[in-house]
């Protein structure tokens, strides 16, 4: 094989691998940004949000609309009352589901299921 050939080669195989490295790293970095400001709003932004989803799904006129919106301010309040107990109690059970595994399994078992715990988010919303 020739010395400009080889050349070539290593400069397609270099490219490839920048190409690969960028696509991953740029996805990754876009989807991290992405879903982080997705949870980042705040709990009147979505209250807002689901204000304006009810009134537009029943198109309520005006009239209508001053007297739905102390309805939905106070059912949405109850909700996240609601919600506020309830990952209390999620986070009481899940403790206790910590503990109880943690004196039946091994070591390296204990460390998978914090692990598959932690992915599917129980670290972010009950710790």
């Amino acid at each position: 094989m020739t010395t400009e050939r080889r050349r070539a080669i290593i400069t397609i195989s270099i490219t490839l691998i920048i190409g690969i490295l960028a696509g991953a790293l740029g996805s990754g970095l876009w989807g991290r940004n992405h879903y982080r400001h997705k949870g980042d709003r705040g709990n009147n932004e979505k209250r807002m949000d689901f204000e304006s989803k009810i009134l537009k799904i029943v198109d309520a006129d005006e009239v209508q609309k001053k007297v739905l919106k102390p309805i939905i301010n106070m059912t949405t309040t109850r909700i996240d009352s609601l919600q506020s107990k309830t990952d209390r109690e999620v986070r009481i059970v899940m403790d206790s589901l910590d503990m109880q595994f943690k004196s039946v399994l091994k070591e390296e078992q204990y460390a998978k299921f914090k692990e598959f715990s932690n992915k599917i988010g129980g670290h972010k919303k009950h710790r």
